[in-house]
């Protein structure tokens, strides 16, 4: 991915905008096939479990066989949707740009809870945490939308996370919190444990939850552009004049839904087109 310029705090909120492209080739081309082949191999980490991820590496070096490896990626592969209008990819997107570019690891992802491999996932598309330095943990709920119009994308993501930040003690944040009590799954066992006392009912670290959101925004540009100047490190003239309608739309909808005082990190991901990213990730999954 091609970050383009510094994160921005939007003036009157708690949300900060980044935004990325897809990274060009020597050709100036984007290269989507290549950013879905890497979505593609961190299939196992977002889909699976990390302790039955544990267990498998295990048993693959007892075994002195990749089997048990391979057996999770086809598991994996067969959790996503056959639908072309999926937003998955988005989804993992979402997943790796909070995990990798802001470190924050992934505390429940709803792939393999569902119950037909054909639905969409109900409610946010996962949950992110992290603790911070007065014993608060801060939980982000994530959403991610793939239209082709940038202003749908950005409502959608805006209302979509509405609900969950505003009330922890409502029906969708307190199904999700429910989920994070009984699967909560990190490498660090001590931390799984320590993460879940948040989620007891009466303990005292129920009162240290904080709700934040992650949006992931990807839309259709039909002049899909190097977005960067010669030297590499601004925005170019068109670039800057894009960000700023995106981060005035996101702005407004922020006020709308009253989320100008909660932490918001939101990714404008841009596409050629967002249907050909769709359609190349499910040929890559064997989906297609």
């Amino acid at each position: 991915m091609l970050s383009v310029e510094e994160p921005v705090l939007l003036a009157g909120t708690h949300a900060t905008c980044r935004c990325h492209f897809v990274a060009f080739d020597g050709n100036q081309k984007p290269m989507i096939n290549e950013l879905v082949s890497w979505l593609v191999a961190q299939a196992v980490d977002y889909c699976i479990p990390r302790s039955r991820i544990r267990e498998a590496e295990a048993a693959s070096i007892r075994m002195k066989s990749t089997q048990p490896i391979v057996e999770l990626v086809a598991e994996a592969n067969g959790l996503f949707t056959k639908l072309k209008t999926s937003g998955e990819g988005g989804e993992m997107l979402l997943y790796l740009l909070l995990e990798i570019a802001l470190g924050l690891p992934q505390l429940l992802c709803k792939m393999p809870l569902k119950t037909d491999e054909e639905m969409h996932i109900h409610g946010t598309d996962g949950v992110h945490g992290q603790l911070l330095s007065d014993g608060t943990l801060a939980l982000y709920w994530g959403e991610s939308k793939l239209y082709k119009s940038v202003n749908e994308a950005v409502d959608g993501c805006i209302e979509g996370l509405a609900p969950f930040l505003k009330s922890l003690g409502g029906k969708q944040a307190k199904r999700d919190i429910e989920l994070l009590r009984d699967h909560l799954d990190l490498s660090d066992s001590n931390l799984t444990d320590a993460i879940k006392a948040y989620f007891t009912a009466g303990a005292t670290q129920r009162t240290q939850l904080q709700a934040r959101g992650a949006a992931l925004v990807g839309s259709s540009l039909a002049d899909y552009s190097y977005p960067l100047e010669e030297d590499k490190k601004t925005a170019t003239e068109t670039a800057r004049q894009l960000l700023e309608k995106w981060r005035t739309r996101t702005t407004l909808k922020i006020d709308e839904n009253e989320l100008s005082d909660f932490e918001l990190e939101i990714f404008f991901v841009p596409f050629p087109d967002v249907q050909a990213f769709r359609d190349e990730l499910r040929r890559q999954l064997g989906l297609a």
